[in-house]
């Protein structure tokens, strides 16, 4: 679930047009007539912007399926605060591959959001290390 969790999370911050650090302090609101999934974002690169700011997705991805939606909720299900996208998670070797559960609170950067995204890659698409480090 965690992987899911993850690939699911990077193709979110995709077709909210968000980077991985603004989906760490944003909440999603609503989905609108269901076609677009409405929320905010509460960090801004500019410091002096900080403020929050809409940000829209489309519920339907580019298979004309809500799946990847789906699954990011329900992997955020129990998430109380509902203020960040990516999940922390437990893995005896912090591997995305060996991961047996969520963690409470958020995936933090100094836990290798980078690495992460690089193994998914590895996982889902076969890539090889040299090549998921494009």
């Amino acid at each position: 679930m965690v992987a899911k969790h993850l690939a699911t999370a990077y193709l979110f911050c995709c077709y909210a047009v968000m980077r991985v650090e603004q989906a760490q302090e944003c909440w999603i609101d609503t989905v609108r007539d269901d076609e677009f999934i409405e929320g905010y974002v509460c960090l801004d690169k500019n410091r002096s912007k900080m403020q929050p700011r809409p940000f829209w997705a489309p519920l339907y991805g580019i298979t004309n399926s809500k799946l990847y939606f789906t699954t990011l909720s329900d992997s955020l299900k129990d998430v109380t605060d509902k203020c960040y996208i990516f999940r922390a998670y437990k893995s005896p070797d912090s591997s995305v591959k060996n991961a047996t559960g969520f963690l409470p609170g958020p995936l933090l950067q100094s836990q290798g959001l980078m690495k992460d995204i690089q193994e998914v890659l590895q996982m889902a698409c076969g890539f090889s290390v040299e090549q998921s480090q494009a």
